[in-house]
Order: C-alpha cells, then structure tokens, then sequence
C-alpha cells in the first residue's frame, strides 16, 4: 500500500478511519475529504472540507474558526 510507504520513515502513527494515517506526537487531528486538487507547479493544493476535529494528547491546540480563536479540548468547570 502506498500510504504505508510514504509514511515509513515516521513510525509513530497508526490507522485510522478509513485507513487515513493518524500521526502521534500531535495537538490535533483534523479529519478532512478532498473536495479538489489543483496542480500547481511540481505539487499539487489539495482543498478539503473538514469532517472531524480531535486532539492529539498533551495540550490544547489552538483553532481559528468564524473569526476568532477557540481551542479543540472542551472547557474544564471547576
């Protein structure tokens, strides 16, 4: 499988839905479907609609979203 090649040399990442690699290590993961792929040059931009937000682990990323900033962890009441 080419997915499994391309991330061989980063071994910290596992499957995830739809075989789609989750990499470890990381404040977030954005889960998106490739709408249009546009080459440009020797690479191509890939515009995707984002389907799921989730966090990596350790921290809190931050998210721009509708104008301002947020983070993708719910708030903690006290």
């Amino acid at each position: 499988m080419l997915r499994r090649r391309i991330f061989a040399a980063y071994p910290d990442w596992t499957p995830g839905p739809f075989g789609v690699p989750l990499l470890g290590g990381v404040l977030a993961r954005l889960l998106c479907r490739v709408v249009h792929r546009v080459p440009a040059g020797d690479h191509t931009l890939v515009i995707a609609e984002p389907l799921a937000l989730g966090d990596g682990g350790d921290g809190a990323p931050l998210v721009h979203h509708q104008g301002g900033y947020t983070t993708a962890v719910p708030p903690v009441l006290a």
